[in-house]
């Protein structure tokens, strides 16, 4: 099982990798501002991009939406059309879409006022409004494929080719956030009266804007011993409500998480003290994903929410070095312990240079004995496989731990945040995270003693 963390420092995607070739998608945000809903085209979405060109998925088990943020919505509806068979689950926030979630984006856009991200984005008033519209009708035309993330749900996909199976556990959002988010518009709505862009009831009369952070999915996802935390951008009032201290986190039949997708971009309100507390028995790996677009104030991570987690964890990545730098302590990332690379036959380095998803082989050939196998099992030019047969050592570079430094040799263009601001770990039978394919826009979080 692979993970992948992408983040540019505005926006955020993560993608797993199952066992099976199979993949879910979390927050397919595209990062590249050339539209929202169905003006997006599938040649600029870069989680299109990866998954078509590099990943490709047979299937794709699920696809989650966490909140509804620009910086983790956008690009969404444009991901569910073009993989609409493909798709196999649809996870979204309960109620949706007859929460207050769309009344809410629509008395923001018929005042002309920017939802938060959207602003920080410098996106339109209304645009994530616009994308929910999209992401609902394909949710009308798709309800068999539909579901709901709550507290206590659990989930389990069977990977094919007896590869075991993924177990999810949600722990949040909880019934009491959902209730209280947009408690305060329901009595009020049918009062609310718009005149054009006009709101007739004055702004300052109504009550405080909900934090749709409180909305963010949180979850568990494990196979075999590897269990990841994903905790989107849950919040301080999130984690004072979830039992972190209980079995979803502790050690249980030597199962502990040991990945955990760091809370609301290393803000110093996304998390608290006991969940700290229980991150500092695990020591588990952490990865990050920077929020900046211009506003110092505003800059993701905190170097309080850094000191804070820095001690919890055995190493803290984040996608995006130069959104970082703020901070003092974190460096480029470098693969450690890997066996220097041979030079590739130069055949190689042609058919590579022209098809960069030969890269995708490189990293799923087995490390077995030979005996029996074709190259059309591994989408392997019949040629290369003749290479590997005359010199077994080539087999070397099949190797994960080896996929970063197979891309810096054959020189392959890769421009898009899918490459450039990625952070991916595997994961071994015993569930420890291994770094295989961490780029060169990442970090790590490395401060002085």
């Amino acid at each position: 099982m692979v993970a992948h963390v992408i983040g540019a420092g505005y926006g955020e995607c993560i993608i797993i990798e199952f066992p099976d070739r199979s993949v879910g998608v979390i927050d397919p945000y595209s990062g590249t501002g050339r539209g929202v809903g169905n003006n997006e085209r599938p040649e600029f979405h870069s989680v299109i991009r990866l998954l078509e060109n590099v990943i490709k998925p047979p299937i794709i088990r699920f696809v989650m939406l966490t909140h509804p943020h620009a910086d983790h919505c956008m690009g969404t509806a444009i991901l569910l059309r073009h993989f609409e068979d493909s798709i196999e689950r649809f996870w979204i926030w309960p109620c949706f879409p007859s929460d207050g979630t769309m009344k809410y984006l629509l008395w923001l856009k018929r005042q002309n006022r920017q939802e938060y991200t959207e602003g920080e984005l410098g996106l339109p008033s209304g645009s994530i409004l616009k994308e929910l519209h999209e992401v609902k009708k394909w949710v009308e035309e798709h309800k068999d494929k539909v579901a709901y993330f709550a507290p206590g749900r659990y989930d389990e996909i069977l990977m094919n080719n007896d590869k075991g199976k993924v177990c999810i556990r949600f722990l949040a959002p909880t019934d009491r956030f959902l209730s209280d988010l947009f408690g305060w518009l329901d009595p009020i709505w049918s009062q609310i009266r718009f005149r054009g862009n006009e709101c007739i009831i004055p702004c300052d009369q109504l009550p405080s804007e909900p934090n749709l952070n409180h909305l963010s999915a949180v979850m568990v996802l494990s196979w075999k011993k590897a269990r990841l935390l994903l905790c989107g951008d849950a919040e301080t009032k999130t984690w004072e409500q979830i039992p972190v201290t209980g079995s979803e986190l502790d050690n249980r039949n030597d199962v502990v998480v040991g990945w955990v997708k760091i809370s609301h971009h290393g803000s110093d309100n996304g998390y608290n003290q006991k969940f700290l507390s229980s991150l500092k028995v695990l020591k588990p790996v952490g990865v990050l994903t920077p929020f900046y677009r211009g506003q110092e104030e505003k800059r993701l991570p905190s170097a309080k929410g850094l000191s804070d987690l820095h001690p919890c964890f055995r190493t803290i990545c984040s996608t995006c070095l130069e959104k970082c730098k703020h901070i003092d302590g974190w460096r480029n990332l470098e693969i450690v312990g890997t066996t220097e690379m041979e030079v590739l036959p130069t055949s190689w380095v042609a058919q590579i240079t022209l098809q960069p998803e030969l890269l995708k082989a490189l990293a799923s050939f087995p490390e077995k004995e030979l005996q029996g196998w074709n190259a059309e099992d591994f989408e392997l030019p019949t040629a290369w496989f003749g290479d590997i047969l005359k010199n077994p050592e080539l087999v070397r570079l099949f190797r994960p731990s080896v996929r970063d430094k197979v891309e810096s040799a054959v020189d392959v263009t890769l421009k898009g945040p899918e490459h450039r601001f990625r952070v991916s770990y595997s994961f071994d039978d015993n569930g420890q995270p291994i770094p295989i394919s961490l780029k060169n826009g990442a970090g790590i979080y490395a401060p002085a003693c």
